[in-house]
């Protein structure tokens, strides 16, 4: 009964398009060709990751990948996804990284992370980058539209929504496992940043009153770039 059920968690995470055991990578192969997630994850500048990688090189980052022990880590190299979750050193680290493919066959990275926020403690960033000649570009505002509070606003408030002190509206990409679409969710605008009490008790009733729990991005390969979806109502 335990080999039964030793074999059906192997098959299981198999299936999931998980890594067991050791990978088989060449940090001057990986760095002239990137082939799979993990080799991306090996490469990206520290900046680009979680502080937790800042200071790994190509083998610490691959040692992590094979002994971490005390971090959730999922790879799912079918699906071109890796997600790190969990804390440390009083900190938390929510990353993840896939790719989205062009029609072309090149690829957009995509890299979220948390960062310290002095309002919200914590919030998670997402980045698109592109990677030509060894170096990576980050081209998010080429391939993300613009979001702002007005798409997510009720129609009482989507002009007023749409200006002044609304426009620093902040919001959250949550990067998927499976598929090609994105999801965004509001998240607000700072209490610090309003002059006047009048500005934030019209900004309180917009997100009151706010119908949509998220909005989705789809991914057009033919154009390369993100593009509005559906809107999911609360």
């Amino acid at each position: 009964m335990l080999r039964t059920r030793v074999a059906l968690i192997v098959l299981l995470f198999a299936a999931a398009g998980g890594v067991y055991g050791k990978y088989d990578k060449d940090e001057e192969g990986v760095r002239k060709n990137p082939k799979d997630i993990v080799d991306y994850f090996l490469i990206l500048p520290g900046e680009y990751l979680d502080p937790y990688f800042a200071d790994m090189g190509f083998q610490a980052r691959l040692d992590f990948l094979e002994n971490n022990d005390s971090l959730e880590l999922t790879v799912d190299m079918k699906n071109a996804y890796i997600s790190i979750k969990g804390a440390y050193d009083e900190s938390y680290i929510e990353q993840t990284i896939t790719y989205f493919v062009r029609a072309d066959k090149t690829k957009v990275i995509a890299v979220s992370k948390t960062e310290p926020n002095a309002y919200w403690e914590f919030i998670r960033v997402c980045r698109f980058y592109e990677l030509k000649n060894g170096n990576f570009t980050d081209i998010t505002p080429q391939i993300v539209p613009k979001i702002t509070l007005d798409l997510f606003a009720a129609d009482a408030y989507k002009k007023l929504a749409a200006s002044g002190i609304y426009t620093q509206f902040q919001y959250e990409i949550e990067l998927p496992q499976f598929g090609t679409i994105v999801k965004v969710y509001p998240k607000g605008i700072p209490a610090y940043l309003f002059e006047s009490e009048d500005e934030q008790y019209t900004y309180e009733d917009i997100m009151a009153t706010i119908p949509y729990s998220y909005i989705e991005l789809a991914w057009n390969k033919q154009k390369g770039k993100f593009e509005f979806g559906k809107k999911f109502k609360k």
